[in-house]
């Protein structure tokens, strides 16, 4: 698991919730980050997302779960 070095934390002011995030942005981007919010339905939302050194997308995963539901989706550019 990568050490990341900055971190940054947000309370949302919409409704009850926060989002905190670890990144590295110093040659594109590696980001891992939690987001919770308790209305329109209580869920926590899990979240990663690499870029190449242009910041171009290389993959982003999210993953958001409730009471008795999940999502997740993928998405990885090709190789080449």
């Amino acid at each position: 698991m990568a050490i990341f070095p900055k971190s940054r934390f947000w309370s949302r002011v919409d409704t009850a919730g926060s989002d905190h995030a670890l990144f590295d942005d110093r040659a594109g981007l590696r980001a891992r980050g939690v987001a919770v919010a308790a209305t329109p339905l209580a869920h926590t939302c899990r979240y990663e997302v690499v870029t190449d050194d242009t910041w171009a997308t290389v993959r982003a995963e999210v993953s958001v779960e409730g009471a008795d539901w999940l999502r997740t989706v993928r998405l990885e550019r090709a190789a080449g």
